[in-house]
This record gives structure tokens, sequence and C-alpha cells, in this order.
């Protein structure tokens, strides 16, 4: 399994620090959480309603991870933004 995305077109990128505990895919939609990125999978319902819900998650989503980053890495990974 690839780590990176192979093809990249122009547009914004950042660069942002995974938690060592997170697991994150090449493709994975991604938000911030307070200091760090984590993959859409691991946000949380903050209410019992799903549109209170997508609302919380878009206020706090970054991009999609252009790289990946496996269990124990801590290295800043590449995020698209466009």
């Amino acid at each position: 399994m690839a780590n990176k995305q192979l093809y990249r077109t122009s547009g914004k990128t950042s660069r942002m620090p995974v938690d060592s505990a997170q697991v994150i895919e090449a493709g994975d939609l991604v938000w911030n959480n307070v200091d760090d990125v984590r993959p859409a999978t691991a946000f949380t319902y903050v209410s019992a309603d799903l549109p209170a819900t997508q609302a919380n998650f878009a206020a706090k989503f970054l991009g999609v991870a252009l790289e990946a980053s496996p269990s124990g890495e801590s290295k800043d990974i590449t995020i698209g933004q466009r």
C-alpha cells in the first residue's frame, strides 16, 4: 500500500502534525483537533442529531490527507485544501 498520493494537482496544501496514536491513510478526510490532525472517523457526535454534528465537523474540517501516517508516527503530513 502506498503512503503518498502519486498525482497532485496544483492547489493549496499545508503541513500539519499528527498525534502518534492516530492512523491516517492517504485520501482520508481530516479535521483539526486543537494541535493535531485526526481522521474524520475519529470525530465523535457532539449531540444526538446528525445536522448539528455535521455542522461542527464542517467548522473543524481541514481537507484531504495526501500522505499516510501509521500508528506510532508523529511527523507532519501534507493536506490538500482545495
